[in-house]
């Protein structure tokens, strides 16, 4: 999920979501690589009774171990649901006429999203 007023701006939140009880446990924002995502991976690696379902971003299969590792969009309609949600939510993130800093970015994910 981008946030984003300028293309060379882009902001992506990343998630970990938990399948059971569909809440997030963690997320991480930054750009659309794989060090933003090696940043959530390292919040999650201790927890190792899990699988990672993820679509076919490169990232995911370059940072993520591969026996632990499931590719493919049936498994992510959670994760898209919730995406959605946070979209809906939050939609003052998406508007062009309003300013929004990476620090408020932050401080809103965190009053959205419970830990």
């Amino acid at each position: 999920m981008a946030f984003y007023w300028f293309k060379k701006n882009k902001k992506w939140i990343i998630k970990a979501l938990d399948r059971g009880s569909n809440r997030t446990v963690a997320w991480v924002t930054g750009n659309r690589d794989a060090t933003t995502f090696r940043k959530l991976y390292e919040k999650v690696q201790h927890l190792k009774n899990c699988i990672f379902y993820t679509d076919n971003w490169d990232s995911f299969s370059e940072v993520l171990p591969p026996e632990r590792h499931v590719i493919g969009k049936s498994h992510t309609v959670a994760i898209e649901r919730d995406n959605s949600n946070t979209r809906h939510h939050l939609g003052r993130m998406a508007r062009r006429t309003k300013i929004v800093s990476v620090y408020l970015l932050g401080n809103t994910l965190r009053n959205f999203i419970p830990f």
